[in-house]
């Protein structure tokens, strides 16, 4: 697992996870998120309502609660399913503010099932910010 689990989150890559271990691509996501060096989250939701949500403990805790409609996703870009990258309003997702940028990736699945993969954005942060 481990060539999966670094670098950039990415949701391509629990894909290919899920390939390489034959395990669903929700399994796999929720794997990813559970192992990866970096603080991730993820939102699972079907016709725009959330049944659950995944975290690190180093991740800040997800306001999408069970039942909840979750709105803003990126459309997908490709065949795939997945969409870019982009910028997410963290007001969206998260409790409280981060000084870090929340970089979401969505899979649109058939039947209205939807994998959001949440990565706070930290390229920009001097080392003065990482020291805190």
């Amino acid at each position: 697992m481990r060539p999966f689990m670094s670098g950039v989150p990415d949701l391509a890559k629990a894909l290919q996870l899920a390939l390489a271990l034959n395990l669903s691509r929700e399994a796999a996501a929720r794997r990813y998120v559970e192992r990866h060096d970096k603080p991730t989250g993820l939102v699972v939701s079907r016709n725009g309502v959330v049944p659950y949500i995944e975290r690190r403990d180093d991740f800040p805790f997800i306001v999408c609660g069970r039942d909840e409609p979750i709105r803003n996703l990126p459309p997908p870009t490709g065949d795939n399913g997945l969409s870019d990258h982009v910028k997410a309003d963290a007001r969206d997702f998260l409790s409280r503010p981060s000084r870090f940028d929340l970089i979401i990736q969505t899979l649109h699945q058939r039947d209205g099932f939807s994998i959001t993969l949440l990565a706070l954005d930290r390229a920009d942060a001097s080392d003065e910010d990482d020291e805190e």
